[in-house]
């Protein structure tokens, strides 16, 4: 068992300019040099990697515990306030739990891009694993210095690009651009764990800002075994319930506003609503004075996500909520 104290990840708005050089050297002497820095041996011998510590959403604190593995296995849990929710990757389980907890099954590229996400850190890539493949790219220059790149990609159009520096072979950042989105992932502050270099920051840049967040970890296991059990998908913690015997709500009159939106008739807790219809939401928002009246308390915050940025919003579980003949409950 190996630990690690104060591991960070920042998350940042922007990803930072850089510029392309030619080559100084052959591919596979830069991979060599970056395997050996990793630590050789050790490091082609990682299996897996458990990660806690504390994580910082959109300014919202709570705390984060992640596994990876080098054949693509990815679970994470993350608890902000009141709100939970667990991403589990193995094997046939591919799935995520919402804002209210119930689980919700991952498509085949979602759960991919979870695989190549875990594996990107461990050798097995520079041996065909998950069918990657490594060709040589430009040297760059980034914020002031010159270093060699290589990409990473798995036979299709996301990739992954190293920036090693040229004497020593550390990676200084990886540029992903995964389903044309393009991040930046900078790393500093490296250190031997278990034989092998791990980074103390991570930081993320893009152009979204809804991505900040930091993240410091306060220990990581090296080669621990996995609990099967954290891949078992949950029960849904959602109870419907039918004011008689049939399986539906029955018909429900709604309004229809400005050609493009349905509000329907509901309760809260008891009270009286009209509900804009979404549904494509995985959770119910509610304005201040329809909370307020229904009795609902608010226990912590989450960060919902705009088309341009992340903005804090009360959160509370356990409300009660009617439509027609049907009963929701968590």
């Amino acid at each position: 068992m190996h630990r690690l104290a104060a591991l960070s990840l920042l998350f940042c708005a922007t990803i930072a300019t850089y510029a392309q050089t030619a080559s100084s050297e052959n591919t596979d002497a830069v991979v060599r040099r970056y395997i050996q820095w990793r630590g050789g041996a050790a490091f082609q011998a990682l299996r897996s990697i458990h990660l806690s510590g504390n994580v910082m959403d959109g300014g919202l604190a709570g705390t984060k515990q992640v596994w990876l593995t080098r054949q693509g296995v990815y679970w994470e849990r993350r608890q902000t306030g009141s709100i939970t929710t667990v991403i589990a990757v193995q094997g046939d389980n591919k799935w995520r739990t919402n804002l209210s907890g119930q689980p919700i099954q991952l498509s085949e590229n979602e759960a991919m891009h979870y695989e190549r996400d875990a594996a990107v850190l461990f050798a097995g890539i520079f041996a065909g694993e998950l069918a990657a493949s490594v060709e040589g790219r430009p040297d760059e220059i980034f914020e002031g210095s010159s270093y060699n790149v290589f990409r990473v990609s798995f036979g299709d159009a996301d990739t992954y690009d190293f920036l090693v520096t040229p004497k020593t072979g550390e990676l200084r950042a990886i540029r992903t651009t995964v389903d044309r989105h393009s991040q930046l992932i900078v790393y500093a502050q490296w250190q031997p764990i278990a034989g092998v270099e791990q980074p103390f920051v991570k930081e993320t840049r893009s152009s979204n800002q809804a991505s900040q967040s930091s993240f410091s970890a306060q220990s990581i296991l090296a080669n621990e075994p996995l609990e099967s059990a954290l891949f078992q998908e949950p029960q849904n913690p959602i109870h419907l319930i039918f004011s008689d015997k049939s399986d539906w709500s029955g018909w429900i009159k709604f309004e229809f506003v400005d050609g493009k939106r349905i509000f329907v008739p509901a309760q809260v807790n008891g009270r009286n609503a009209l509900l804009l219809l979404d549904s494509g939401a995985e959770t119910t928002v509610l304005g201040r004075d329809v909370a307020l009246g229904a009795g609902i308390n608010c226990t912590g915050q989450i960060g919902v996500e705009g088309p341009e940025d992340r903005t804090p919003q009360r959160s509370a579980q356990a409300s009660r909520s009617s439509l027609a003949k049907l009963q929701c409950q968590a």
